[in-house]
């Protein structure tokens, strides 16, 4: 069993600069944690056997899913079940885990 390690996320978002390049900075159980930065309309999809979590640190993110939408601010989060589909956009550049 690994030892248990503090994540500062905002030194993690100032490694990368790049928009919807998700990247791994940690793991738990069968999951992994990953963050991201993201700008502009996100193509509608679903993810067959994954639940999805977002919490958002900076910027306001809108979740679309078929019957409704969402606005998650930060340090709100937002989930979709597996097989749901969803699209995101962020109403400005949005960072989010």
């Amino acid at each position: 069993m690994s030892t248990p390690q503090t994540v500062n996320l905002k030194e993690k978002f100032s490694l990368f600069s790049d928009h919807w390049k998700q990247r791994i900075i940690g793991e738990l159980n069968d999951s992994q944690v990953k963050i991201v930065k993201i700008q502009g309309e996100f193509v509608w999809h679903h993810h067959d056997n994954e639940d999805e979590l977002f919490l958002v640190i900076k910027g306001t993110l809108r979740m679309k899913f078929r019957d409704h939408e969402e606005r998650v601010s930060p340090g709100d989060s937002s989930s979709s079940r597996a097989a749901s589909s969803t699209a995101r956009s962020p109403t400005k550049k949005s960072t989010s885990c």
